[in-house]
């Protein structure tokens, strides 16, 4: 089955969500403005995945963000934690990116990031997770906040921590949640997939029904399949 893909709406996000998006007081009031017009009109393609696409990382485009993400496994790896796959993200989402999944010993801290392509340089966001056997889930992330985050998770961001440190700080986290009656959940690697997946699904579901996420039209997927096709 196909993705189904999506937009910001901009008319309804937040005045914080608007803050962190614009960073800049000129940018800010440019989004409050469009509010009044229905909201700044977004057409970066958001997809719901119905699968992973997995790749091996020699079988992507060479370029800075393969080499920084050949260096975060290593990175990741000697904070403790196994590579189990790589994926990519979708690609009508346009500049290559890779996603690798790495996991703990113990089962209990998943290692995720993903390194894409800007420009002629890279971007990096890296994530530790840790779901509880409540339902709930513990995430420390070098991913700068910008939406609304989902009301069944503990987060916190470390913008510049290297893996080992934000690997570190989870384990720290992952002590006082503990003390706050959250015990995580051990996962076996086969289950890792399923376990991706169906978490980048619940992030979208999560901002379609807040009205902040809204499905693009066939029209819109075309024009954002045809700019992504001429990036590449």
């Amino acid at each position: 089955m196909a993705p189904q893909y999506f937009r910001v709406h901009g008319g309804r996000l937040t005045l914080a969500e608007c803050w962190r998006l614009a960073r800049t007081w000129s940018a800010l009031a440019k989004f409050i403005a469009w509010k009044c017009v229905g909201g700044y009109p977004f057409n970066f393609p958001i997809p719901r995945p119905e699968a992973l696409h997995f790749v091996k990382p020699e079988e992507m485009p060479a370029g800075p963000y393969l080499n920084a993400a050949l260096k975060l496994i290593a990175e990741f790896e000697g904070a403790g934690l196994k590579l189990l796959f790589t994926h990519r993200t979708d690609k009508l989402m346009g500049a290559p990116s890779l996603i690798a999944c790495l996991l703990d010993p113990a089962g209990t801290t998943i290692g995720t990031f993903v390194s894409s392509s800007k420009g002629r340089g890279y971007e990096a966001e890296c994530l530790a997770t840790s779901h509880f056997l409540d339902g709930t889930a513990g995430v420390t992330t070098t991913c700068r906040k910008l939406f609304k985050p989902q009301p069944h998770h503990l987060y916190e961001c470390r913008v510049r921590a290297s893996p080992a440190g934000l690997i570190g700080r989870h384990r720290q986290n992952l002590e006082r949640w503990e003390r706050d009656g959250k015990f995580p959940k051990a996962f076996a690697p086969a289950e890792l997939p399923k376990v991706i997946l169906e978490a980048q699904q619940r992030y979208v579901d999560f901002h379609v029904a807040r009205g902040v996420f809204v499905p693009l039209s066939e029209e819109e997927i075309a024009l954002a399949a045809a700019m992504a096709k001429g990036r590449a």
